[in-house]
């Protein structure tokens, strides 16, 4: 149910956003980050992934330099922390021992950080100099995953931070190249029947790869640990870049991988990545948007099209064929009540603003 939901939970958020945009009242979304000289982004396991995502945004849409850390890495890597720099930490959990490490360090530095959680978090909280609640009162009638609800907390508190920076054309409100992610979010679900295809061949098979570069390289990250943490299989995560040197031989043949082409600069890579997965005798299926897929069906290359959105943004769209992806392996390997739970989770698709 919760990935049903994820278009209209993006467009409630980018609606209240532009809300506050208009309203001059949008430092609720990012707190002090906006007058950060550098932001050094921190998580674990997806929140790791989602703090990953968001370094480009906070980079390329608010124009601040960010850096990524894993919170559980922090004490023991000591990482300067000058004038200037503010601590983001990401945490999905109420008693997520690895952000409030992190929090308890950085404090013990005399630096104020800003903790992005998803719900109440009594004790992240009460460490933290400022809270970003990434729930909002937007989304209470609503179910979402905490991933998705980081992504979209995220790229408005990139956005924010550009309007109160006063950066490129900030006066405009919402970038127009984020407006229409919703949309191809919820055009996503009409690929639903080929990442079926996929998901029951992994099931068949009990494993797969999933290939990433760039932005799209901690989708691959969250693409294996989705499929792990639903269905009975094996799923290992690389870099584009690796499979030239050994990783390919990882490749089991036979193994089903998914190649993500989240960059259009990085298109004919995802191609190269593709093809050294055939090589290794693995089954690549590659999803990108139409120019990424036709170039892959010039070269006999299995692909699935999600419709085209600035390659910035794309991650949010990406990642519904993902967990569609796990979530129909997880149903061809499930059997009586297993089944029947799972079947529940793709039925109903709300229209963009239904709120029941």
């Amino acid at each position: 149910e919760e990935v049903m939901w994820q278009p209209a939970v993006a467009a409630r958020v980018l609606h209240a956003l532009e809300r506050d945009l208009e309203s001059g009242t949008v430092e609720r979304w990012c707190g002090p980050l906006w007058r950060a000289e550098r932001i050094l982004a921190l998580g674990c396991g997806d929140s790791y992934h989602a703090a990953h995502i968001a370094r480009a945004w906070f980079e390329h849409v608010a124009g601040i330099p960010t850096e990524l850390e894993l919170s559980w890495e922090l004490a023991a890597r000591r990482p300067i922390l000058e004038k200037g720099v503010v601590p983001l930490v990401v945490s999905s959990s109420q008693t997520d021992a690895d952000a409030l490490a992190a929090l308890r360090h950085v404090n013990q530095r005399g630096v104020p950080a800003v903790a992005l959680v998803h719900g109440s978090s009594t004790a992240v909280t009460e460490e933290a100099a400022t809270v970003l609640d990434c729930t909002h009162t937007e989304l209470e009638d609503v179910p979402t995953t905490a991933f998705l609800s980081q992504l979209c907390a995220l790229a408005a508190a990139s956005i924010s931070a550009r309007n109160l920076r006063g950066d490129r054309g900030a006066s405009e409100g919402l970038p127009r190249s984020i407006t229409d992610v919703p949309r191809a979010m919820e055009a996503a679900f009409g690929i639903e029947e080929q990442c079926a295809e996929i998901g029951r061949r992994i099931g068949e098979v009990g494993r797969a790869v999933f290939v990433g570069r760039g932005i799209g390289r901690p989708l691959a990250s969250l693409g294996a640990r989705r499929l792990e943490a639903l269905a009975p299989v094996s799923a290992i995560d690389v870099g584009g870049g690796e499979l030239k040197y050994g990783l390919r031989e990882r490749i089991e043949p036979g193994t089903p991988a998914v190649v993500l082409a989240a960059d259009e600069g990085a298109t004919r890579e995802a191609l190269s990545d593709a093809r050294h997965v055939l090589a290794s005798g693995g089954e690549p299926w590659l999803i990108g948007d139409a120019r990424a897929t036709t170039l892959a069906a010039r070269h006999g290359l299995r692909h699935i099209s999600v419709d085209r959105v600035d390659p910035l943004w794309a991650p949010l769209v990406l990642a519904i064929p993902l967990q569609l992806i796990a979530c129909h392996a997880a149903r061809a390997g499930a059997t009586g009540h297993e089944a029947e739970g799972l079947e529940g989770e793709t039925q109903h698709k709300p229209a963009i603003g239904e709120s029941e």
